[in-house]
């Protein structure tokens, strides 16, 4: 491997202000380029609509433009409400799964161990991998991980949640909406 690959790059912000400003021209330059495909107000690494992409897999995008100076690059996240409604779904399954774990499979869960991956020419450990450990089965999960608890179980657990606190979910959902017009522009 070459050393520039070795290199960290510095964040943005600690960058010096001509710098910031050529990486502003440069993100000006390409969105001129991809104008075609996304009409010259922003860009990204994604694709929209991509031809024959599940529509599971385009639930979100990503996309920078620059500031109103010539030293600020901005970058936003569209989520769809049934990403974000899914994402929260498995998030409370898995806070709930996690409380139903008794003191013993917590610990167990969480135990991480590494072991030394490479040593130098005088037996110095230079580096540590992560053991490999296997996913431990559960019989109050239908004998499956933490990870990934049923399907059933999330929706049941979320379809709870949602009759409890309709009225959060709603301003959440009310937020997110506010979040995608704050970026529509005519």
């Amino acid at each position: 491997m070459t050393r520039r690959f070795k290199k960290k790059r510095p964040s943005f912000i600690t960058l010096p202000r001509h710098k910031r400003s050529n990486e502003v021209i440069r993100l000006k330059g390409r969105i001129k380029r991809d104008s075609d495909e996304y009409g010259g107000m922003f860009t990204s690494h994604l694709v929209l609509d991509e031809p024959g992409r599940p529509d599971l897999y385009n639930q979100w995008f990503d996309f920078y433009f620059p500031g109103q100076d010539r030293f600020t690059i901005w970058n936003a996240e569209i989520v769809t409400a049934r990403r974000a409604f899914w994402d929260a779904a498995h998030e409370l399954a898995y806070q709930r799964t996690t409380a139903m774990l008794t003191p013993e499979e917590h610990a167990a869960e969480s135990n991480i161990e590494f072991e030394p991956a490479d040593f130098s020419s005088t037996g110095k450990v230079l580096s540590y991998k992560l053991i490999e450990r296997k996913k431990m089965q559960y019989e109050k999960f239908s004998g499956g991980p933490v990870e990934q608890p049923p399907k059933v179980f999330v929706l049941a657990m979320f379809l709870h949640e949602l009759n409890r606190n309709r009225l959060f979910l709603m301003n959440q959902l009310a937020w997110t909406r506010g979040r995608i017009s704050y970026f529509h522009t005519d």
